[in-house]
């Protein structure tokens, strides 16, 4: 078949796993979670405050000081305690404050603060059932770390949020390149709406 018709070969794989997860949507029973059967402990993140100059600031007063946003990340992130990989954490310090003053302002509502992730395999890649659509896809156990970015801590005024990417993906190449299946990812920052 041609390449034009590409996605018409894929009809049927779609509609089984549309069909598939719109059954677990309405089947309760199908749906064995927390918030259906209500049993369990619940899980607590134990989230730290930490700083961020936002790529979409503007210097204050039209001069060169750069107001900070308090945000959120969590302590395993933060601690790099064992399984949350460490490897990304001295880079990404340069880009959040890990011991904000109290005079850092809380983040405007509708803020979120541009992310990296850190993927650490904790073993081969296998393919696994989806419970939704009933279809395989490729899984790679492991742990990640999460830390909110910003402009640089010791020069806000440069760089921009597609340099800061760069940069922090230069400084790690070679912690990518020592294990197979290490990942790292980018979120784009979110202001709010004016």
């Amino acid at each position: 078949m041609a390449k034009r018709f590409s996605d018409i070969d894929r009809a049927g794989e779609l509609k089984y796993a549309f069909d598939n997860y719109n059954a677990y949507k309405t089947n309760l029973a199908t749906r064995q979670t927390v918030r259906v059967t209500g049993t369990g402990t619940p899980k607590a993140r134990n989230l730290v405050k930490v700083a961020v100059y936002p790529f979409t600031s503007a210097p204050i007063a039209q001069g060169t000081t750069y107001e900070d946003y308090q945000v959120s990340m969590t302590k395993a992130s933060l601690d790099g305690v064992s399984p949350v990989p460490s490897w990304g954490k001295t880079e990404a310090l340069k880009y959040f404050d890990d011991t904000p003053a109290n005079t850092v302002v809380a983040a405007p509502k509708g803020f979120q603060a541009a992310r990296m992730t850190t993927f650490e395999p904790g073993g081969a890649a296998s393919y696994v059932k989806s419970k939704f659509t009933k279809l395989y896809y490729a899984k790679r156990p492991g742990t990640s770390a999460h830390y909110p970015i910003g402009r640089l801590r010791t020069a806000p005024g440069t760089g921009d949020e597609q340099e800061a990417k760069s940069a922090l993906r230069a400084a790690l190449a070679t912690e990518l390149g020592t294990t197979a299946g290490r990942r790292v990812s980018f979120k784009d920052e979110r202001a709010p709406r004016v």
